[in-house]
């Protein structure tokens, strides 16, 4: 019988980095977090955000401009891997969720890349869960053994330091928590855009990390 060649491409893939920054002083975020301003937010079941919806506003990152510049490092790498055009970071902000919240499932509408930054971590947490964007056009597979095509929420877990950056369409939330949670999230836009670009992050499946 004669040899069968294959050839498999993996078509169209999603492209998430994780950074470790745990080797940097957050001495601006120690001193300011506790200070900063929260309240209720749709997503955020049982705690509390300081996402604010409006331009011109002063975000989160904005008060802590050392490590601010750490993360655009970042962000700058992962545009050029990606052959994007040059991005900043925009609107930023923390959501601090107590043992038994949850976020829930949603994308980060108006940005192009966006992040989450985990600053302070003393005890485990619940991972950042990313939904598969094939997820809801595959209605006739039924897996019969575990791959990486057969999933539907990959887990990133959290460390003292790690930053995440992802495409700002991705879906993702978390289950039940099991910490203390404190994330800084952020959005990005196109450095030559004239236009800022904010999130309704009250819709439903828009929001924050």
């Amino acid at each position: 019988m004669p040899h069968i060649k294959k050839e498999e491409f993996n078509l169209f893939p999603t492209p998430v980095s994780c950074y470790n920054l745990g080797a940097f002083d957050i001495s601006e975020i120690v001193d300011i977090k506790d200070t900063i301003t929260t309240d209720d937010h749709a997503l955020v079941e049982n705690g509390t955000s300081s996402f604010i919806p409006d331009c011109g506003k002063e975000y989160f990152l904005d008060k802590t401009p050392k490590i601010k510049e750490v993360i655009q490092m970042c962000v700058n790498d992962h545009a050029r891997a990606l052959g994007f055009d040059e991005l900043d970071v925009g609107q930023s902000w923390c959501n601090k969720t107590p043992k038994g919240g949850r976020l829930d499932l949603h994308i980060h509408n108006g940005s192009v890349l966006s992040g989450a930054y985990y600053p302070i971590l003393t005890e485990e947490i619940a991972p950042l869960l990313f939904r598969n964007p094939l997820y809801l056009y595959k209605t006739m597979e039924w897996f019969k053994y575990h791959s990486e095509y057969a999933t539907v929420f990959h887990p990133v877990e959290p460390y003292q330091g790690l930053l995440v950056l992802f495409p700002s369409w991705l879906d993702h939330k978390t289950e039940t928590e099991i910490g203390e949670r404190f994330v800084v999230s952020f959005n990005t836009k196109y450095r030559d855009s004239n236009e800022t670009l904010v999130s309704n992050q009250y819709d439903k499946v828009q929001s924050s990390c």
